[in-house]
């Protein structure tokens, strides 16, 4: 239900009807730069095949998608052991540093 839709008359929050005000309907929506930095990694992967389909040639990006869609994929059901997808971090480039969940095996660190 979106904030317009609890104003009175008076454009007013109606309490009694809809409850308190809450505060994720009062907030402005993220700006610009928040949707772009939860963007970056897929605005990075298609430059990166934009690079390679113009130095490679059409088939390059083509074989990145298949390898990455194909070790993207868990070897075995997470809950009986989880995976570290190595093999996905070299292959996004990921590599070179050492994270938090590289030391814990972390699937969501914030």
């Amino acid at each position: 239900m979106t904030e317009s839709n609890t104003l009175n008359d008076y454009k007013v929050h109606d309490t009694l009807r809809f409850g308190p005000k809450r505060i994720d309907q009062t907030l402005d929506q993220a700006s610009e730069f928040e949707a772009h930095l939860k963007n970056v990694a897929v605005a990075d992967l298609e430059r990166k095949l934009s690079i390679q389909k113009t130095s490679f040639g059409g088939h390059m990006p083509f074989r990145t998608l298949m390898e990455l869609s194909s070790v993207a994929r868990p070897p075995r059901p997470e809950f009986v052991l989880p995976s570290s997808n190595l093999h996905l971090e070299i292959l996004s480039g990921q590599d070179e540093t050492i994270d938090v969940h590289d030391i814990f095996n972390a699937v969501d660190v914030p």
